[in-house]
């Protein structure tokens, strides 16, 4: 309806949820929509103004590569950030996203990501570790990195969001929910450790070839809720221990 008001003269989408009267080209859903990822489901987009524009020809690539710019601005806070850390001996900086905007289904409990900090601080003297977040998630960050020592940062709400985008993209390491800040590590090509709960990684996945996922296998699972009536075993039965291995695989690299 906004492209509609504002006028747009060539508006494509998908013809669902009553959209075609407000679309000059209405694509219809690939039948395969929840067997691949969702990259593929927003490039059909692209192939439906291809055709209009006389590019029938035109298909998207196999394996398309994303891509995500910094600000000069960012980037340069964010290495200045990154510079101390090192400046202390702590050359190998993590990040921890612990929060998720869909939802608490989504959310792996803070308690875990503390004990999952704690194991990666006693992983090695030369490792630091940053907790993202909003505003709103300052005082869960707090929880984290409390008692941990100058090793842990509470970066929650101190960071605008392309400083956030800037330092993510200078982490040995990223463990993440499934949320935005986990795409952007994907765009980044930063090792990263997703976990996932709810929502299911063959469509919504980090898109990278250096991250790996950790889930359970559940007969509920991906329902997609945002809460759980079921007490979120999903996530509940994901260990610390198990998390920590996957960021063991990922530091090993680096």
């Amino acid at each position: 309806l906004v492209p509609w008001l504002a006028g747009i003269p060539l508006k494509v989408g998908y013809d669902t949820d009553l959209r075609r009267p407000m679309l000059d080209v209405a694509v219809k859903v690939s039948p395969h929509k929840h067997r691949r990822h969702e990259v593929y489901h927003y490039l059909d987009l692209v192939r439906g103004l291809a055709v209009i524009l006389g590019r029938e020809d035109w298909h998207p690539p196999e394996r398309p590569e994303l891509s995500l710019g910094v600000s000069r601005e960012a980037g340069e806070w964010a290495d200045k950030v990154l510079a101390g850390l090192r400046e202390q001996g702590w050359s190998r900086v993590v990040g921890l996203n612990p929060g998720a905007a869909y939802g608490p289904a989504k959310c792996w409990p803070w308690e875990r990501f503390r004990d999952l900090a704690g194991k990666l601080l006693s992983y090695g003297e030369d490792v630091a570790v940053l907790v993202f977040g909003t505003a709103g998630e300052k005082e869960r960050a707090q929880r984290i990195c409390q008692g941990m020592g100058p090793r842990a940062v509470n970066m929650a709400g101190d960071t605008s969001l392309g400083q956030a985008v800037a330092l993510i993209g200078g982490l040995s390491l990223l463990v993440t929910n499934d949320s935005g800040l986990m795409h952007v590590g994907a765009a980044l090509n930063v090792p990263l450790v997703a976990i996932f709960g709810s929502t299911n990684p063959v469509t919504t996945g980090p898109w990278s070839p250096r991250a790996q996922v950790v889930r359970k296998e559940l007969p509920c699972a991906p329902c997609l809720a945002r809460d759980c009536a079921s007490g979120f075993q999903c996530m509940l039965s994901i260990s610390p221990e198990e998390v920590m291995a996957k960021c063991l695989s990922q530091l090993e690299q680096v």
